[in-house]
This record gives structure tokens, C-alpha cells and sequence, in this order.
């Protein structure tokens, strides 16, 4: 029979250890705005679990991207994602930043497929 979270708490309070913290992880679809686009670029923000580079990459925003990045059993890259300029050169920043970004986090090329995402192209 399972334990409630109380009682599991109080169960390991009693052998001096700290209970496991679970996070809720939120997905994020970032909206740029005219700020953004003046910028000419955003950062995007993602978070994995760290032991299986198979785990489902989530995009999160920046409070919750700095919250997973003190968390040992997450593994966080950002990347900067550009938004203007000539289509070529969108194509190939953001391609860059995405390799970058696999360097930390294998399978996000493959969460990353379209370069122009949020350009307009």
C-alpha cells in the first residue's frame, strides 16, 4: 500500500535526510516582440533530464530555465536565435547556435529542425 507524501516526508524527517523535490517542468513557446525583432534576435531556453540523452527536451522560459539550471539531475543549455536578416543568414546563426547548443544537450538538433522558426520566412 502506498504512503502518502506526509507521512513520507515525516518518515524521512525522522532519519535526517531531505525530501526528494520533484519539478513540474512548464513548456514554453517564446513569443518574440517588437523589442525582439529590433534586437534582432531572442534567447531561447531548454531543459533535460540529465541521465538519458533520450529524455524529452522541454523549452522553458528564463525564471524556470535558472530554477533547472541549480538542479543536478537536469542538464540546461540557451541559445541565442536570430530573427532578422537575410534568410541565408538566419539559417546559418541559427544552425550554428543549435550545434553549439548539442554540444551540451545531443538531441536538441533534432528538436530544432527549422532554422527560421519565428522569422517570417
Amino acid at each position: 500500500m502506498p504512503i502518502s507524501n506526509t507521512e513520507y516526508n515525516d518518515l524521512i524527517a525522522k532519519v535526517g535526510k531531505v525530501p526528494v523535490k520533484k519539478h513540474t517542468i512548464k513548456a514554453h513557446i517564446p513569443t518574440p516582440n517588437y523589442a525582439d525583432f529590433r534586437r534582432g534576435y531572442i534567447v531561447r531556453y531548454f531543459v533535460q533530464r540529465i541521465n538519458d540523452d533520450d529524455s524529452l527536451i522541454y523549452e522553458v522560459n528564463e525564471n524556470d530555465y535558472l530554477k533547472f539550471s541549480l538542479d543536478p539531475f537536469y542538464n540546461t543549455v540557451n541559445i541565442d536565435w536570430r530573427l532578422t536578416g537575410a534568410e541565408e543568414i538566419i539559417k546559418n546563426s541559427n544552425g550554428n547556435s543549435v550545434k553549439f547548443g548539442s554540444k551540451k544537450m545531443k538531441s536538441l538538433i533534432f528538436y530544432l529542425p527549422n532554422y527560421l522558426q519565428f522569422t517570417g520566412y
